[in-house]
């Protein structure tokens, strides 16, 4: 019999020792648990956590992970919106570098509350007049980019550095430089 059958395992009374003794005072234990899909019930007028849902296999990963001693970190939503506006009192402004073309890097520092938005039109602001109307995007390491340019800096967890990646949409061979004239005499080659 699977152990997902057996009703002991299905719950958990609050009362219990092991429970008050490891799962309580484990940041973010009972959060855990209430991600996986136990819910506060009374069970036989105990208060207890009683699992209700199906077994699914996020379960089974989740119970080989724990059994590996693998970090997992389970996060509500609150627990994030939280961390986001302790970010926004903790910095200020963010730099962001952009990897351009031919391995120049650009940067500019810009308000964390600020939207995404504003790193495209800085970069455009960059580049030289054969280059100013071509379309391109910015991407992470990953070669993610942001779908929604409204985004604010600190919500996309570019805080309180970022570095991006410039990928134009079209190939841009024979153009001559990446960046505008007035800028040419800023390139360092970095060490």
């Amino acid at each position: 019999m699977p152990v997902g059958d057996v009703p002991k395992f299905k719950s958990i009374r609050l009362g219990n020792n092991a429970y008050q003794n490891k799962i309580a005072p484990a940041i973010g234990g009972r959060a855990f648990l209430e991600a996986i899909g136990f819910v506060e019930q009374e069970n036989n007028e105990d208060p207890a956590l009683v699992f209700t849902r199906k077994p699914d296999e996020h379960l089974v990963e989740a119970l080989g992970a724990l059994k590996e001693g693998q970090m997992l970190t389970l996060r509500t939503k609150e627990m994030r919106e939280k961390d986001e506006l302790n970010a926004t009192k903790k910095y200020k402004y963010t730099l962001v570098r952009v990897r351009l073309p031919g391995n120049i890097l650009i940067q500019g520092v810009f308000g964390c509350s600020k939207p995404f938005s504003n790193v495209p039109l800085f970069v455009a602001s960059t580049l030289s007049s054969a280059l100013v109307a071509s379309e391109f995007s910015l991407r992470d390491a990953a070669g993610q980019f942001v779908e929604d340019e409204n985004t604010s800096l600190v919500q996309l967890g570019h805080v309180s550095a970022a570095l991006l990646h410039m990928v134009f949409t079209e190939p841009i061979e024979g153009v001559g430089d990446v960046v505008a004239d007035e800028y040419l005499d800023q390139i360092r080659e970095l060490e």
